[in-house]
């Protein structure tokens, strides 16, 4: 009757950590904690602050800027710390991100991982006019696809973009 006891309580605490662990509400002294933030639907908004590259942006959310890295897509690098690995392409997907988001306020979209292992925030992102900006850079030239599991919500939507790209 004791064991029974005892096994229920155990069962009741380890169902009670996992469920503050699920839901993020304990900052575990790790150096990223979770957005808290105003959901809009499913998007979080934020203004753009500037433009790293073409796939990275900085953005301010809960008055903090934070790195913003676009899920599924790659553009070639142009801020490389290598300077050999830097491109003219890359240079031309950071100028036309910079156009599109500049001084904009966006939408975020999270998939599965919040944060990569640098610590910025993984996100699709929607223009002010609706613009799925992920999907637009693989349409224009600017980006290939690069999905990581398991960020790949979108990932048949970057495939048809690319198709019609080559097609163009």
């Amino acid at each position: 009757m004791k064991i029974k006891r005892q096994k229920k309580k155990q069962i009741m605490l380890m169902l009670c950590i996992l469920l503050i662990l699920m839901t993020g509400k304990i900052d575990f002294g790790g150096e990223y904690t979770r957005l808290e933030h105003e959901y809009l639907g499913n998007r979080i908004s934020c203004d753009v602050i500037r433009v790293v590259d073409g796939d990275t942006f900085v953005a301010l959310l809960n008055e903090q800027e934070e790195k913003v890295r676009l899920i599924g897509v790659d553009t070639p690098e142009s801020v490389h710390p290598d300077k050999s690995k830097n491109t003219e392409a890359g240079a031309l997907a950071s100028e036309y991100a910079s156009g599109l988001l500049e001084n904009q306020t966006v939408q975020l979209e999270l998939d599965v991982q919040e944060r990569d292992k640098y610590g910025r925030i993984l996100a699709y992102v929607y223009l002010e006019d609706g613009t799925f900006l992920n999907e637009k850079l693989i349409l224009d030239g600017y980006a290939k696809i690069a999905t990581y599991p398991p960020n790949v919500k979108y990932v048949d939507v970057f495939k048809k973009a690319a198709e019609s790209r080559e097609q163009k």
